[in-house]
């Protein structure tokens, strides 16, 4: 299980709390503005028939429904979530994409994929919220086949991103969330130290490149999305 290694259970289940309680609101009002953040990661992906893909915080499934389409009747997509509210919303998307698709519906554990199981891992706007990154970047690493590609997606830092501005401005006037460096602009910077370890307990190589967000890359639900 990603991630599966945590180091305040508290923060995890707040962080599944503050998701579980905005999955419609994200559905409905949020998906549709990050569209261009997810049509441009999958333009980086470079997706192609046949390839096994894995969704990384895949929250309603917007990646995830683009990602399906991508792939051919031969490939696939894993999409993951901590958040069984928002995992159900993209469960729904992707039945109603492919009347015929199987699906996971909050499973109370999935099994850990095995070595090398998948070609792409794709992460749009979860990189930050993971809680112990290290742990993460080894698991990626290890589900990851030799030669596959992560691509994803996070906020950069204050100076170019209203978002982040905004988030940590907000944050103010909020109760001090139980852990401290996760959020959207936990690794806007490619020299931060969370950065730093991530890619070195995965041994990848991460190239920033920003315009509002910057190109780089816990769960116990999965959904499936075949072509």
């Amino acid at each position: 299980m990603i991630a599966s290694s945590c180091p305040t259970i508290g923060g995890l289940a707040w962080q599944i709390g503050v998701w579980d309680k905005i999955s419609q609101i994200y559905r409905n009002e949020i998906d549709p503005r990050f569209e261009p953040v997810v049509d441009g990661l999958l333009q980086r992906a470079s997706l192609r028939g046949e390839q096994r893909v894995l969704g990384l915080g895949t929250g309603t499934g917007a990646v995830a429904a683009k990602a399906a389409a991508l792939v051919a009747d031969d490939g696939f997509v894993l999409a993951v979530n901590i958040s069984p509210e928002m995992l159900d919303r993209a469960r729904r998307r992707s039945e109603a994409a492919a009347p015929n698709s199987r699906s996971t519906r909050q499973q109370p554990r999935l099994s850990p994929p095995a070595e090398n199981a998948f070609d792409v891992i794709l992460a749009s706007l979860s990189l930050m919220y993971v809680i112990n990154r290290a742990a993460a970047a080894r698991e990626l690493a290890r589900v990851l086949r030799p030669g596959g590609r992560l691509v994803s997606a996070v906020w950069s830092g204050t100076e170019s991103c209203d978002i982040v501005l905004f988030q940590q401005t907000a944050s103010r006037f909020a109760p001090t969330p139980p852990v401290p460096g996760v959020g959207p602009g936990g690794v806007g910077a490619p020299n931060r130290s969370s950065t730093s370890s991530l890619v070195a307990a995965s041994r990848l190589r991460s190239r920033p490149r920003c315009s509002g967000s910057t190109s780089t890359t816990s769960t116990a639900h999965g959904t499936y999305w075949p072509a």
